[in-house]
């Protein structure tokens, strides 16, 4: 059967939840630098080192096939540092904004999965 108008919207949102979750860790990197070098490698280098990793091991079209455990364990570390990044920017209402919709992303993308 094919996708209904609400899986294609969460497919649509994981998009945007793994947009946000590079903008979050550069965001995280450039509050946490101390200086000027700091600032770039945490907050440009990390959130590219951490796309190049999404998109060979994670993406669709991934060059790297992980094991099923192995993929959801990386995933998971990928799409929830964000949240404790925000939190130790004591950015609570991001944290939760954020947390929520890829929890509810998730359950969603694993309940369709299952059908």
């Amino acid at each position: 059967m094919g996708m209904n108008v609400l899986q294609a919207a969460n497919l649509g949102l994981r998009f945007l939840i793994e947009i946000c979750a590079l903008v979050i860790i550069g965001y995280w990197g450039f509050q946490t630098g101390q200086n000027w070098a700091g600032k770039g490698l945490l907050g440009i280098i990390l959130p590219l080192f951490v796309a190049f990793v999404w998109g060979m091991m994670l993406s669709p079209k991934a060059k790297i096939h992980l094991l099923k455990p192995f993929h959801l364990l990386l995933e998971i570390i990928i799409l929830g540092a964000p949240i404790l990044l925000l939190l130790s920017l004591e950015n609570v209402d991001a944290t939760v904004i954020y947390g929520s919709l890829n929890i509810v992303n998730m359950i969603l993308l694993f309940a369709w999965k299952a059908e």
